[in-house]
C-alpha cells in the first residue's frame, strides 16, 4: 500500500468513527429530551395532586368541625 492509499483509508475509518459517534450521541440527546418532558409532565400532574390533596384536607377540616358542633349540641 502507497501511503496515499494509506491516508485514504484512515481517513475513511475516521469518517466512519465520525458517524457512529454522530448517531449515538444524536440519540443520547434524543432519548434526555423525551426523559425531560416526561418529567415535566409528571411534575405538573404532581402539582395537580397536591392542590387536589390540599382542598380535601380543607374539606375534611370544615367537616370535622361541623360534626363536632353536631356532637357538642347533642350533649
Amino acid at each position: 500500500m502507497t501511503t496515499e492509499e494509506e491516508l485514504k483509508a484512515y481517513k475513511l475509518q475516521m469518517l466512519k468513527r465520525n458517524r457512529i459517534s454522530s448517531v449515538v450521541l444524536g440519540s443520547a440527546a434524543v432519548v434526555s429530551v423525551l426523559f425531560m418532558i416526561y418529567g415535566f409532565t409528571q411534575s405538573i400532574e404532581a402539582d395537580k395532586q397536591r392542590f387536589s390533596a390540599i382542598e380535601s384536607e380543607k374539606s375534611a377540616t370544615i367537616y370535622k368541625e361541623q360534626l363536632e358542633k353536631c356532637e357538642s349540641g347533642k350533649k
